[in-house]
């Protein structure tokens, strides 16, 4: 009796971020109180596959500024075996293959920092369908966050915040 070979694994939920030419807009809001709005949309420039590493050339733009489609941000996703880096194979991966949950520490953003080095932290959350990246940091006068969202569609959101202000893309928690 002959058994059928296994079946190859699923691609990973970010391999949607390395299709040559898929476009993403996501409507955006400025400031805590949301008042101002914009639409962020983003390129799959180029895709290149090398040496077992697949790398995309992701360019990102305001719509509102059509000149600025000339200037994007410009962001390389590089996708390996052990997962999803942004710009660089160094460290760790943004995401592995198949991520899990990691929340923030307990109590994260309610303690104040007590020494002179900011305290640091990361989470991997699921958010409505997507996979999301955070990144926080907290010091006595400063504090910073980021957070990158991805699901089997694609981008799915951006948010970061800095002191006062914030800045948020598509759906991010």
């Amino acid at each position: 009796m002959q058994q059928e070979p296994p079946s190859p694994p699923s691609p990973p939920f970010y391999a949607s971020l390395f299709v040559a030419g898929a476009t993403w807009t996501l409507p955006c809001t400025f400031g805590f109180e949301r008042k101002t709005s914009d639409t962020e949309r983003c390129h799959v420039d180029s895709v290149e596959v090398t040496n077992g590493e697949t790398r995309a050339r992701i360019a990102c733009w305001f719509v509102h500024d059509p000149e600025v489609r000339d200037d994007p941000a410009i962001n390389t996703y590089v996708m390996t075996a052990r997962g999803l880096y942004l710009n660089s194979t160094s460290g760790e991966p943004m995401f592995t293959p198949h991520p899990i949950a990691k929340p923030l520490p307990k109590r994260w953003g309610l303690d104040e920092p007590t020494g002179l080095e900011p305290m640091r932290a990361s989470a991997i959350v699921r958010h409505d369908g997507a996979w999301c990246s955070v990144y926080e940091m907290a010091g006595t006068d400063t504090s910073f966050g980021y957070t990158e969202c991805i699901s089997s569609r694609g981008f799915a959101g951006f948010g970061d915040h800095r002191d006062f202000t914030r800045h948020r893309c598509g759906d991010v928690p």
